[in-house]
């Protein structure tokens, strides 16, 4: 159910047709995906007292050594995670031709995917999607925002140049970094001449990624797409944190819907209209009523073209 100025907080609904109708009618729609539909990508591993330690640009700069250690064995964490079927359906929703599908959402203009994931799950679901096949359009890789940036991101401490570099060791000192386990890298210092470097000025280069205390770059264009937003989708988000309830917000400022997905009950879900509560990758292809796992979406996409003929 929409929420409506003025309208005073109501237990949020859990009625499937409810939101299908919410949804089909939906023509801007951002979803928030947080850290929670990332955690069973994630290889398992014991949590060391160094990787507690805030990565902050006072730290960066005092040892530069310590952080990108700690980056480059997140980097390689990374890269043995692999995207879930949630994964997979969240970038699919960027295809207009399998958006806009009759049971879905046929009459949507816009869609954006917002995550303050830094992993590379969304961005290789996005990938890993079929090409232009039989007229079907491809995914808008611009759909995907980053808001904290991807660990694989670089960027120069003195100039403005700023990459991803898939490259697994970035160079030799950090060649061995995280490939055995228990590796601690507050017991190694390297030279800083011996870190990654600009290749455009030669000066230091750093994570790409946001660190702690640093104002997310984009947030002024993820504001803009909120702000314009009739239907929210919260995706492993929490409500009781920033930047979800800052955008649940605006939602409720313009009247707007919000659609909260959560693994586990959740304490504080104000402002939304629908509570869906299960496994993810249940309760979320569920309610849109999307093809899911075992399904194959070029025959849903074929159907979403020759409905239109």
């Amino acid at each position: 159910m929409p929420f409506r100025k003025g309208r005073p907080n109501i237990k949020a609904s859990s009625d499937i047709d409810a939101f299908r109708k919410v949804l089909r009618k939906a023509k801007r729609i951002v979803v928030l995906a947080g850290p929670g539909i990332s955690s069973e990508s994630s290889p398992d591993g014991e949590t060391s007292s160094w990787q507690l330690l805030e990565a902050t640009p006072g730290a960066f700069s005092s040892n530069p050594s310590l952080v990108w250690q700690l980056y480059q064995i997140r980097r390689r964490s990374a890269a043995r995670a692999t995207p879930t079927a949630l994964h997979t359906l969240l970038a699919e929703l960027s295809v207009p031709s399998f958006r806009k599908a009759p049971s879905i959402a046929p009459k949507s203009k816009s869609y954006h995917l917002i995550t303050a994931s830094t992993d590379r799950l969304l961005p290789s679901a996005l990938a890993s999607l079929p090409r232009r096949k039989l007229g079907v359009q491809n995914p808008r890789r611009d759909a995907l925002i980053q808001m904290h940036g991807g660990i694989l991101d670089m960027q120069c401490t003195a100039c403005d140049w700023r990459a991803e570099d898939v490259v697994s060791s970035l160079c030799a000192a950090l060649a061995e970094v995280g490939v055995e386990e228990g590796w601690d890298p507050s017991k190694r210092v390297i030279p800083v001449t011996e870190l990654p470097h600009c290749p455009a000025c030669g000066a230091l280069a750093r994570p790409g990624v946001v660190l702690a205390g640093e104002r997310p770059p984009r947030l002024a264009e993820i504001d803009r797409i909120v702000r314009k937003a009739d239907l929210c989708l919260v995706v492993g988000a929490s409500l009781a944190r920033h930047p979800a309830a800052t955008y649940v917000a605006h939602m409720r400022e313009r009247g707007g819907c919000v659609a909260v997905f959560a693994q586990s009950p959740v304490g504080n879900n104000e402002g939304a209209g629908f509570l869906f509560e299960g496994p993810y990758e249940e309760v979320f292809p569920q309610a849109l009523g999307a093809p899911f796992e075992g399904v194959d979406f070029r025959s849903v996409l074929k159907m979403s073209l020759f409905s239109r003929e």
